[in-house]
């Protein structure tokens, strides 16, 4: 390893502590969780269950929400929910810390699972990821 590759490495340990220690309230921070001259970050609302059904979770999107699906990485296989056919869904439930593929039928601003959402239409593509 060159000599500057082995100052490096130090160094962004010591700098990485330091950020550590300042965000935590201790050593050159203000206290409050923040490094100085920040404002501290609003935290997101916190999601109220580990899973929600799906029509309950969707429905502020109203007549704009047209499907919704989720790849089962561990089954390898597409879950679906059409709310025209909800017997027919394989996709009953939004679970925390999943992501889904949302399409609307026009732009919308809306709160889903506590936070707030900005999902797209333009040019006929209207999928959205959406994290839960």
């Amino acid at each position: 390893m060159s000599r500057i590759g082995k100052l490096i490495i130090p160094l962004a340990a010591v700098v990485a502590m330091l950020l550590v220690a300042a965000v935590a309230g201790t050593g050159t921070g203000t206290g409050t969780g923040t490094l100085p001259g920040m404002t501290p970050a609003v935290e997101a609302a916190a999601p109220t269950q580990a899973s929600t059904p799906i029509a309950q979770g969707l429905q502020p999107l109203g007549n704009r929400f047209v499907s919704a699906f989720h790849f089962d990485n561990t089954t390898k296989t597409w879950k679906f929910y059409y709310p025209v056919a909800p017997a027919q869904s394989t996709l009953t439930t939004l679970e925390v810390n999943k992501s889904y593929w949302i399409r609307v039928t026009e732009n919308v601003k809306v709160t889903l699972n506590g936070r707030e959402r900005n999902l797209t239409c333009a040019k006929g593509s209207c999928w959205n990821t959406v994290g839960w």
